[in-house]
């Protein structure tokens, strides 16, 4: 299971966090399937992922249902509107100035 790359958080965090899934696991919950994403009816989840550009694919593996999904981190301005959409590959200064625009803007 991967807790996320070095660029995200730092070994200490990496450390607390598979902590975090033991505690899980010894409680009886699976840690994969603890962290859901967004959930709904198919028309309600085909719905949203039109609407924000997400493309995903169901895959049965093994005992298992998973979702293979494009993975984006968008922006949305105080009226709930959205502003911008960030690849994976954003740089953090690149969001930082599209935060700067968006929280300056009338």
């Amino acid at each position: 299971m991967g807790l996320g790359s070095v660029i995200t958080f730092s070994l200490a965090e990496a450390r607390l966090r598979a902590n975090r899934c033991r505690q899980l696991l010894a409680d009886g919950i699976d840690p994969l399937v603890a962290f859901l994403g967004l959930r709904g009816t198919e028309t309600e989840t085909d719905r949203i992922t039109r609407e924000f550009g997400i493309e995903y694919q169901i895959v049965h593996y093994k005992d298992q249902i998973l979702v293979d999904h494009s993975a984006f981190g968008y922006l949305i301005d105080p009226h709930g509107h959205t502003r911008v959409r960030f690849d994976y590959e954003a740089s953090a200064a690149q969001i930082a100035e599209d935060v700067r625009a968006v929280l300056n803007a009338p």
